[in-house]
């Protein structure tokens, strides 16, 4: 297995499946926690939605405009990330994104944006 180290600036492994998530910015900071389906937020609902091809310990990572449940306020979606990678194509979900009902998402994984 390849390090991150191993890769040009921007880029960053954070899949199991060999696939890439490319890093995009300088923002990153390493305990941003990466999001996956299942995954909670502050309003104490949960991500519903990921990415079809792109999975940590099998569960689908988050990526902007992915679903998620509210409580409070029925059906959301990811609204507003940090742009810290991308999942195909899509600018992936990490700890403290939000979401349209303004609730802050919470990672669970051990995966890092920039590990």
């Amino acid at each position: 297995m390849r390090h991150a180290s191993d890769y040009g600036a921007g880029e960053v492994r954070a899949c199991h499946c060999g696939h890439y998530v490319h890093y995009l910015g300088a923002k990153k900071s390493m305990a941003d926690s990466i999001v996956v389906i299942g995954d909670g937020h502050t309003h104490g609902g949960f991500v519903l939605a990921g990415s079809p091809s792109h999975k940590i310990n099998g569960r689908p990572i988050a990526r902007m405009g992915d679903a998620v449940s509210c409580p409070l306020h029925g059906i959301s979606r990811i609204s507003q990330v940090r742009g810290l990678y991308k999942v195909d194509g899509v600018p992936g979900a990490a700890s403290g994104d939000m979401t349209e009902c303004g609730a802050v998402l919470i990672g669970s994984v051990s995966a890092r944006v920039g590990s």
